[in-house]
């Protein structure tokens, strides 16, 4: 009896040293696996830390480089110029950082590399606690075309005389009733007698009179003066050649009385001419006076390519409608009711007496009057540049 009790009390220490061996055990587990789980959220959390400190560090890289190249006027290759190292050659172990920076336990760096045409890479990488290390690649495309600077040239233009209006060196007098759509200048002094409208500044390098009733865009007396063109015999040479060419020169005085298209040939007359029809697109030419008994029209288009000469005086009569570029080196009288569309350039008075209409138009084209060279500016180019991401990667 006593025998099967000292084996049961044997037993039941060999059961305790087992549990207490297998507690022993499970706690061993436990606190084993605790660990192994603090680690695994241990790197994971400097992991992460690590990856975000590259992501940063890429768009930061990317921020920079599209404001250095976009808004600061750089390139592409003056920013991998920056970062080669000694050896000049991009993706070397001497290369410096595009950008770096140490925020709080960790810090990024990036470089440019993978240059292919207008795009490159940026490899960030970033450094946690823990030694933990993420790398990000951003690969972005910049493609930048240069704008071009203002650049100056000349070009042969119309004399601007014709463009401005009425234009004399001498004096303008208006008497009667006019309206004169447009400017006036005179070298000399402006008379106005009754009463009218210029929708235009009246200017003038002596003095300025109105008597009447006068509605004016501005009165500039004592203005500079303004170069008037003359009629010069070297300039007449060249058209009378022409015209002796093409069969329309004419020795002496000489009436005209065709009508229509020119086809902008020069009628010349050694002389005094009278223009009696109505013609379009031609340069009627005197060595004398002028005298207009007819009338010139526009294009369909609009242009006027009809210009009328006299080293003498041109004098207009009657009432059609006349269009053209009228320069006379005397003077210039209109008498009638016809009304003026271009424009009058003389040397010597304008006088207009009578309803006198007037419409500046400087829109004439007419190779055979006296041209000027002048310096044109070209408007420079601001250049564009366009900046994308391509794509991105981690590792």
């Amino acid at each position: 009896m006593n025998t099967i009790i000292n084996n049961q009390k044997g037993l039941a220490l060999i059961t305790a040293l087992l549990i207490l061996l297998s507690l022993t055990v499970i706690g061993i587990v436990a606190v084993n696996s605790s660990n192994i789980e603090t680690l695994i959220t241990t790197n994971t959390k400097v992991s992460k830390q690590a990856f975000f400190l590259a992501e940063a560090g890429g768009q930061e890289a990317k921020e920079t480089l599209r404001k250095r190249i976009i808004e600061q006027g750089s390139t592409l290759d003056d920013q991998i110029n920056l970062v080669k190292g000694p050896d000049g050659i991009l993706e070397t172990a001497d290369d410096l950082p595009f950008i770096s920076k140490t925020l709080g336990a960790g810090s990024y760096s990036v470089k440019l590399t993978e240059r292919s045409g207008p795009n490159i890479t940026l490899t960030s990488t970033g450094l946690g606690p823990l030694n933990s290390r993420a790398v990000v690649k951003l690969t972005v495309k910049v493609d930048v075309t240069p704008g071009q600077p203002p650049q100056t040239t000349t070009t042969t233009v119309l004399n601007p005389a014709f463009g401005a209006g009425i234009l004399t060196n001498g004096d303008l007098r208006i008497n009667g009733s006019s309206n004169i759509n447009g400017g006036t200048h005179t070298n000399g002094d402006t008379r106005f007698n009754g009463s009218g409208t210029v929708t235009g500044t009246v200017s003038a390098h002596g003095s300025i009179t109105t008597n009447g009733t006068w509605n004016t865009g501005g009165k500039t007396p004592n203005d500079a003066t303004v170069d008037v063109p003359s009629v010069t015999d070297p300039w007449l040479a060249q058209l009378k050649t022409t015209a002796q060419a093409s069969g329309t020169y004419h020795s002496g005085n000489y009436n005209f009385n065709g009508s229509g298209d020119l086809g902008n040939q020069i009628i010349y007359a050694e002389g005094n001419l009278t223009l009696n029809g109505s013609i379009i697109n031609g340069t009627i030419v005197a060595t004398g006076n002028v005298t207009i008994n007819g009338s010139s029209q526009i294009n369909g288009n609009g242009v006027i390519g009809t210009a009328i000469v006299a080293k003498g005086n041109i004098t207009m009569n009657g009432s059609s409608d006349s269009h053209g570029a009228f320069w006379s080196n005397g003077s210039f009288v209109q008498n009638g009711s016809s009304r003026v569309i271009g424009s009058i350039v003389s040397v010597g008075d304008i006088t207009r007496n009578g309803s006198f209409n007037f419409t500046a138009n400087g829109n004439i084209k007419n190779d055979n009057l006296p041209k000027v060279t002048t310096t044109v500016t070209i408007p420079g180019t601001t250049g564009a540049a366009t900046f994308a991401v391509l794509g991105w990667k981690q590792g």
